[in-house]
């Protein structure tokens, strides 16, 4: 998996209270800090464009949808 920053992510709500929270948010990477996990893939620093604003974080991977991470968007 090749990341940059810039480039725009998927990131999925912790908190999904309805059906609405559920879609992904979009997001941009805005750094990549040297944090790994045997158990995460790779943190990145990220800019979530919420509805009510922006905001920011480290949050790691996953390749599947799951909250409190964010993934690639799916390709066309």
């Amino acid at each position: 998996m090749q990341i940059k920053i810039g480039q725009l992510v998927h990131y999925y709500q912790r908190l999904q209270m309805d059906e609405l929270d559920k879609l992904p948010r979009p997001a941009h990477i805005t750094n990549l800090p040297p944090i790994k996990s045997a158990m995460d893939g790779p943190w990145v620093g990220l800019c979530i464009m919420n509805p009510n604003g922006h905001s920011f974080g480290l949050y790691p991977y996953s390749e599947t949808p799951k909250p409190g991470y964010w993934t690639l968007p799916p390709k066309d």
